[in-house]
């Protein structure tokens, strides 16, 4: 038989790790063993295919103590597998209950620390890391235990995405990222906050920034909710991306004169920043769009910088 005829080697459902097993089926929830079976038994090209399709994304889901098994099963060496499963990763994204769990003698009973740091520093390729958490959000200490700590190759997280987290949180967080390191983060702000002190003191050299806005702008020219732009802009000069959502009301009309003053102003001074974008419905009334063109042709630095990176309209994830 010629070279060009030999088969390549099959895969068995058994040689593939229970993790990614596992993974695979939270994305296909209607596939049964057979069928599963059926898929995996094939060549190893098409193995690699699929993996990189359904491993792309990692999700973790439970508290800290049900993750961290998870992350613990990940962590382990599989000599079955074609390659290291992190290998085909991109995105991981946490989902943390704050719920208690009972004693189950098969586990470990407490969070096992720096599993974060040891499960990411293998993730070479990942890009975004996602944490939401459930009201209320764990305590500092347990969330920092779960994170670990920057002793092995682990640099810190590449880009951020903090949910219903609080200042202590987002400090546990972000101290473990060498500034340089840091270079995307979403997370929900308030102006003068201690979130927003807590990020422009530790992370000055921020490039990209996605904040999910509470609140709305006001026709007060003084009132507090419009200053943030400023804050922001003032604070991260290195600042090249700024993307603000979730500011405004179905109930609003239109985007104050004075808010739109404002935001020219604040976007003028921002030396590096060459995206702005409003977060906004897709069904956005045809007012915020005239807004828009305002600020877009009042700041030429957002059209002339990079022709692909202008004022944009996103819709709502």
């Amino acid at each position: 038989m010629s070279a060009a005829m030999v088969p390549e080697p099959i895969i068995s459902l058994g040689q593939m790790p229970n993790e990614v097993l596992l993974e695979i089926a939270t994305h296909m929830p209607h596939m049964t063993q057979k069928s599963m079976d059926g898929i995996t038994r094939t060549s190893q090209r098409f193995r690699l295919i699929f993996l990189r399709r359904y491993i792309g994304q990692i999700t973790f889901i439970g508290s800290m103590k049900q993750i961290s098994r998870r992350l613990a099963a990940f962590n382990a060496v599989h000599a079955s597998s074609t390659g290291p499963i992190w290998s085909y990763v991109r995105t991981v994204r946490f989902y943390i209950s704050s719920a208690t769990e009972a004693p189950n003698p098969y586990f470990p009973d407490t969070t096992i620390p720096g599993l974060v740091g040891d499960f990411l520093s293998k993730v070479a390729a990942v890009k975004e890391v996602s944490v939401y958490m459930t009201k209320p959000p764990p305590g500092q200490t347990t969330f920092q235990e779960f994170l670990g700590d920057t002793n092995s190759s682990w640099t810190g997280f590449p880009k951020l995405k903090l949910t219903n987290s609080d200042a202590k949180i987002i400090d546990a967080a972000i101290h473990l990222c060498p500034q340089s390191a840091l270079q995307v983060i979403r997370l929900p702000l308030y102006p003068n906050s201690a979130e927003l002190r807590l990020l422009t003191s530790q992370c000055p050299n921020l490039k990209r920034l996605h904040i999910d806005v509470p609140g709305r702008f006001y026709s007060d020219p003084n009132a507090r909710g419009n200053w943030l732009v400023d804050d922001i802009c003032g604070a991260f000069v290195h600042l090249k991306w700024l993307v603000l959502g979730g500011i405004f009301d179905s109930d609003i009309e239109r985007l104050s004169s004075w808010a739109i003053k404002r935001i020219i102003a604040a976007l003028n001074s921002a030396p590096s920043l060459v995206c702005f974008a409003f977060k906004v419905p897709s069904n956005t009334d045809t007012s915020y769009m005239d807004a828009l063109e305002q600020i877009l042709t009042s700041v030429p630095k957002l059209k002339s910088s990079v022709s692909s990176l202008t004022i944009h309209i996103l819709p709502r994830d």
